[in-house]
């Protein structure tokens, strides 16, 4: 009741308790890109990148810890990208880049 508009992300939509959502109205959605991307480097071992997939898959199938970062956070699961995904977020790559880079 305190701000009349907001910018969020999905993620912050989605970790908005059902019982405010009604309460709210999205009046635009002008980005849709993944909130949370998870990568292992090409120079890692093809076996640890296995692990490190495997682990995660673990972690979200249901352990105590998985149940509490999907509870707190909103997110529902984990997946392999869709097709294209990675690529639909090439137009941002340039731009954040810059935004991160250290002062010069």
């Amino acid at each position: 009741g305190d701000a009349h508009a907001a910018l969020l992300s999905g993620g912050e939509y989605r970790a908005i308790p059902e019982a405010l959502k009604p309460q709210l109205q999205v009046l635009t959605t002008f980005a849709e890109v993944p909130g949370f991307i998870v990568l292992t480097s090409p120079r890692m071992a093809a076996d640890d990148a296995r692990a490190v997939k495997a682990q995660l898959q673990r972690f979200a199938a249901g352990s105590d810890e998985g149940k509490a970062f999907f509870g707190s956070t909103g997110f529902s699961g984990m997946r392999e990208p869709a097709a294209g995904v990675m690529e639909a977020m090439d137009p941002f790559v340039d731009a954040t880049r810059r935004a991160l880079a250290p002062a010069s």
